[in-house]
């Protein structure tokens, strides 16, 4: 007797599984999301929360250089990662995908006691470089220039170095491992100054953001711009899709633009065909 309760209740759990609607155990589905420092800062964290809120969809979010993110994506540890570097050719043939979603503008950040509020893209180069130490040589105060960056593993590091050094090396005061614990460096350390995105600083208190060549970051002809791109091992589907979904739609579009963040449209038939 006890043999066939056994075999009564094998079939039953057997039934239920295969009847019950397949979005039952999709809600108990999570998100494994690998997020470049800068990118979670300006714009994955307010993503996900919409995410949340309309689809009941967990995550689990790793903040981490944009390296790593991709790291963690060919290596299985996650189902999406974000990046702020481009995607290689080699990673492309291999059949990766990336979805570039919005550029951000790169700026220079300064501690608020920094009386500068303007400076030239030749200073920014002369600044990191170490032939500027002094705030009184781009027209600031007298007061020691205190330099901090990300480490060289960061898109922060690696885009700032293309977009304004040229030929010249970047020397430090301090190194950051995530690029935006740059922002508490700045807030203690007086006459300090870095680099992130400008959607990651926007909303920080006890700095601000300089200038460049007397334009804002968010005016028309600002140079300085990183790309924020989704990439996925295959096309996107699944909770990948739905993240990137939100992201592409009008509410995650109303984020980017609120942080001063330009949103890339997409034919949606290209990204998922």
């Amino acid at each position: 007797m006890k043999g066939k309760k056994f075999f009564y209740l094998v079939v039953l759990f057997v039934s239920l599984n295969f009847f019950i609607p397949f979005s039952v155990f999709s809600s108990g589905l999570k998100l494994r999301f690998s997020c470049s420092a800068q990118i979670a800062e300006a714009f994955g964290k307010d993503v996900l929360k919409i995410l949340k809120k309309e689809t009941g969809l967990e995550f689990d979010l790793k903040v981490v250089s944009s390296n790593t993110a991709l790291n963690r994506l060919e290596n299985g540890f996650s189902d999406l990662a974000a990046i702020t570097t481009p995607l290689s050719f080699e990673k492309r043939e291999s059949g990766y995908v990336s979805i570039p979603f919005c550029k951000d503008p790169m700026v220079i950040i300064v501690c608020n006691d920094v009386t500068v509020n303007n400076i030239s893209s030749s200073d920014v180069a002369n600044i990191f470089s170490g032939a500027f130490n002094n705030w009184k040589e781009v027209g600031g105060e007298n007061q020691n220039i205190v330099k901090i960056i990300a480490c060289r593993e960061t898109g922060a590091y690696q885009n700032f170095e293309r977009l304004f050094m040229g030929m010249k090396k970047i020397k430090y005061d301090y190194m950051t491992y995530y690029s935006v614990t740059a922002l508490s460096g700045l807030k203690a350390i007086k006459g300090s100054v870095s680099f992130l995105s400008h959607g990651a600083a926007v909303k920080a208190c006890g700095i601000k953001i300089l200038k460049l060549d007397n334009i804002s970051a968010c005016d028309e002809g600002y140079k300085y711009y990183q790309v924020f791109t989704f990439v996925t091992k295959g096309l996107p589907n699944g909770v990948s899709k739905e993240l990137i979904d939100i992201a592409l739609s009008d509410k995650g579009q109303r984020v980017m633009k609120e942080k001063g963040m330009i949103p890339i449209i997409h034919n949606e038939r290209k990204i998922y065909e």
